[in-house]
C-alpha cells in the first residue's frame, strides 16, 4: 500500500492535508501436588543490608565508641524527633523513663515482657545522646520511618491488531508485535482538550465523552483532522487513554489563525481554573517560530494544565524555529514508525522531549459514525503522548497524590512521562533521546 500523505500538523498559514485510507493459545498453570516444598529463602544479614542502603545513601549508622548504634534515614523517609529504641533483656527500663520524662517531655512510656522495644516520639537532640549513653539497657536506636503503599496500576489488557493500522498501540507496553496494548491506565475522568478541526462527536469510539466546547455553533469536524487526533487520544478502539472526557476547540478549518488559538487557549485556563478538574491540552499544530504563541502555551502550563504539541513536519529541521514546538514548558513530539526510525518527515533537536508513534496512523474518520481512516504525521504522534498523560493522571489522582491543577501536576507529568520512556531505541536519531513507553506503573504513596 502507498504510505499515506502526511496528515502532519496543522499549519498555522495553510493546512498540510492528508490523504486518508477509509476502512469500512489458552495458558495453564500446573503444580504438582506431590512436589517438594521449597526451602525457606534466606534473608539477607541486617548489617549487609544496612551498608548496602549507607552506600546508597538511604541511611546512616553511627557507631561511636561508648555509644549505643544510631540509625538514622538521610533520603527523607525518616520521622523526625521519633526513634525505636531496641532493648537489651533483663535491663534497668526506668533508666529510659528518667531521661524521656523530664520537664520538657511528657511522653508516657509501657515496658512489656512480650517485646524488645520502645518507641520514642519528641526526642530531642540532647535526650538523644543521653538514651544513646546506655549501653547496658539500648542494643540500638533507629529512626522511624515511613512506609510506604506499593501499588501497580494497569489498564485492560486489549488486542490490537498492527495490520489495521494499530501499530503504534502496540509498542506502548514496550512488547512490540505480539498485537496487545496495556498502560498504566484508562484517563477516566481526565478531561482532555482537543484544539484542532473540531471533532465528529457522534463517532461511536469516542462512546459519548466528547463534549463541543469553543466556539460553541462551529466545533464539529468538518475537516478530519481533528476527529483523528481525539481518537488517539482516547478513542474506545483507537485511543490511548480510552475513558477519557474530550472536549473540543476548534481553531481550523484548513488554516489556524493565531488569533484563534490564543482565544481558545484563554478559553481553556479560564474553565480550567473555574472547574478545578485535572487537564491536559493537545495542540497538532505548528507554524513558524511565535513568540506570543510560545507564551500562551506557557501561560496555560503555569495555571497546572499540561499541554502536548507535535514538533512539526518540515523533513527533519530543528523543531526550536517552530512555534508551538519551541516553547518552552511543553511536551514536544516527533514521531517514529513501525520500523522503529524517526519518521523522514519529522523535525527532530534539542526542542523534542519524545517520539511516539506518527506513520501510517489508524483511526476514527469524521465522514460518519463507524468509518476509519489512516494518516501520518506528528500530530499523529502527539496525541498518543496527550493519551498517556491523561491516564497518568488519572492514576496520580487515585493514588492521592494529584487533585487539581498545580505546578506538581506539570512536575509529575513531566517526570513520569520522560523517567518512563525508552532511551535511544531508533535506529536513525544519533542524538541522545526518548521513545514512548507506557508499562504498568508502580507508584508509591
Amino acid at each position: 500500500m502507498q504510505l499515506s500523505a502526511l496528515a502532519g500538523i496543522l499549519v498555522l498559514g495553510l493546512l498540510a492535508m492528508a490523504v486518508a485510507y477509509p476502512s469500512g493459545g489458552s495458558e495453564y498453570n500446573i503444580t504438582s501436588r506431590d512436589a517438594p516444598q521449597a526451602p525457606l529463602r534466606k534473608k539477607r544479614d541486617h548489617v549487609d543490608i544496612r551498608k548496602r542502603l549507607q552506600a546508597l545513601a538511604v541511611l546512616k549508622v553511627s557507631e561511636e565508641e561508648s555509644l549505643v548504634p544510631l540509625i538514622e534515614y538521610t533520603d527523607g523517609s525518616g520521622v523526625a524527633n521519633q526513634y525505636i529504641a531496641r532493648l537489651l533483656p533483663g535491663a534497668d527500663y526506668g533508666q529510659i523513663t528518667r531521661i524521656i520524662k523530664g520537664a520538657e517531655n511528657s511522653q508516657e512510656v509501657k515496658f512489656s515482657k512480650e517485646r524488645d522495644f520502645v518507641i520514642l516520639r519528641n526526642i530531642s537532640a540532647s535526650d538523644l545522646l543521653k538514651l544513646r549513653r546506655l549501653i547496658d539497657v539500648i542494643e540500638e536506636i533507629e529512626q522511624d520511618v515511613k512506609a510506604k503503599l506499593n501499588t501497580e496500576y494497569c489498564s485492560n489488557e486489549y488486542t490490537v491488531s498492527s495490520r489495521s493500522g494499530l501499530w503504534g498501540l502496540d509498542t506502548l507496553d514496550g512488547v512490540p508485535g505480539d498485537s496487545k496494548f496495556r498502560s498504566w491506565g484508562d484517563g477516566a475522568g481526565i478531561d482532555v482538550y482537543v484544539a484542532d478541526t473540531g471533532i465528529n462527536p457522534d463517532h461511536r469510539d469516542f462512546t459519548g465523552r466528547v463534549t463541543i466546547g469553543w466556539p460553541k455553533s462551529t466545533s464539529v469536524d468538518s475537516n478530519g483532522h481533528g476527529t483523528h487526533v481525539a481518537s488517539i487520544i482516547g478513542g474506545e478502539k483507537y485511543g490511548v487513554a480510552k475513558r477519557a472526557n474530550i472536549i473540543s476547540l476548534k481553531i481550523c478549518d484548513y488554516s489556524c489563525p493565531t488569533s484563534g488559538i490564543l482565544q481558545s487557549l484563554l478559553w481553556i485556563e479560564q474553565r480550567v481554573k473555574k472547574s478545578g478538574r485535572l487537564s491536559v491540552v493537545n495542540l497538532s499544530i505548528g507554524g513558524p517560530y511565535n513568540r506570543v504563541l510560545n507564551d500562551a502555551v506557557d501561560d496555560v502550563i503555569e495555571a497546572g494544565i499540561p499541554v502536548v504539541v507535535a514538533a512539526g513536519n518540515d523533513y527533519a529541521s530543528d523543531a526550536c524555529d517552530f512555534s508551538p514546538a519551541s516553547s518552552a514548558a511543553s511536551l514536544t513530539v516527533g514521531a517514529f514508525n513501525a520500523n522503529y526510525e524517526r519518521a523522514r518527515f519529522s523535525n527532530l533537536g534539542p526542542c523534542v522531549d519524545l517520539y511516539a508513534p506518527g506513520e501510517s496512523i489508524t483511526a476514527a474518520s469524521y465522514w460518519n459514525k463507524y468509518g476509519s481512516t489512516t494518516m501520518s504525521g506528528t500530530s499523529m504522534a502527539a496525541p498518543f503522548v496527550t493519551g498517556a498523560v491523561a491516564a497518568l493522571l488519572q492514576v496520580l489522582r487515585d493514588n492521592g497524590k494529584i487533585s487539581s491543577p498545580s505546578a506538581e501536576v506539570i512536575n509529575y507529568a513531566e517526570i513520569y512521562i520522560k523517567e518512563q520512556a525508552k532511551c535511544g531505541k531508533l535506529s536513525n536519531v544519533k542524538d541522545d533521546h526518548l521513545v514512548l513507553y507506557t508499562p504498568c506503573l508502580e507508584v508509591f504513596s
